[in-house]
């Protein structure tokens, strides 16, 4: 009769198992389950995530930065002759009147008539020249004169480039002669323009900008 108080040996170790390991489970698993794809919405969850679509509707995007360039109106670009004007009539027209004007006086007060004319004439050619070559050096080589530059304006052409000497004896000369001669028409016409462009800006094939 066995000895109830010795104890009962252990079950041999299944083959190819170590020593102390439980047995491994030799049943097979079932293979998982196959996802089908999604139908009607519903998101595969071994499926990649899909790239974010295009904001549209609800997130407002930043509208495109616009490449147009901010052309200057008809009154700021009188304010910049005005300053020009002043600027020459004191630099040229104070000194030049200085120099012709106690010649003209003299000659109307002696009666020389004839003197007086052509020293008052050489006067306003001096002060002509002395003006033409302002505002054709200055906005050859600055993009502007003086009063444009204060205002921050610039004469560029089509290429938004400072213009050659070329165009700007076109605009500055020949423009503006018949920007006169039509009686100011030339000039007024930057109002109403949709590219602000004077008479003389479209013959020389420029424009006035703003640059700040």
């Amino acid at each position: 009769m066995p000895d109830e108080n010795q104890p009962t040996n252990p079950a041999p170790p299944a083959p190819g198992s170590a020593p102390g390991n439980p047995a491994p489970n030799l049943v097979p698993s079932e293979p998982a389950p196959v996802v089908p794809p999604a139908v009607g919405g519903t998101v595969d969850p071994i499926a990649p995530a899909p790239s974010p679509p295009a904001a549209t509707g609800g997130v407002q995007m930043p509208p495109p930065v616009s490449s147009q360039p901010s052309y200057a109106g008809f009154w700021i670009r009188l304010l910049a002759f005005i300053i020009d004007i002043v600027i020459l009539g004191i630099v040229v027209g104070v000194p030049l009147n200085f120099v012709f004007g106690s010649g003209v006086v003299s000659s109307i007060q002696s009666g020389d008539l004839a003197t007086a004319q052509r020293l008052s004439n050489m006067q306003s050619w001096i002060t002509g020249i002395i003006q033409l070559a302002y505002f054709i050096s200055l906005t050859t080589i600055f993009g502007g004169t003086l009063g444009k530059l204060v205002l921050g304006l610039r004469v560029v052409d089509a290429n938004g480039q400072k213009i050659n000497i070329v165009k700007a004896i076109l605009r500055e000369f020949i423009g503006k002669i018949l920007s006169f001669l039509t009686l100011l028409l030339g000039f007024i016409m930057v109002g109403f323009d949709s590219k602000k462009q004077g008479l003389h800006d479209k013959i020389a094939g420029t424009y006035v900008v703003k640059v700040r």
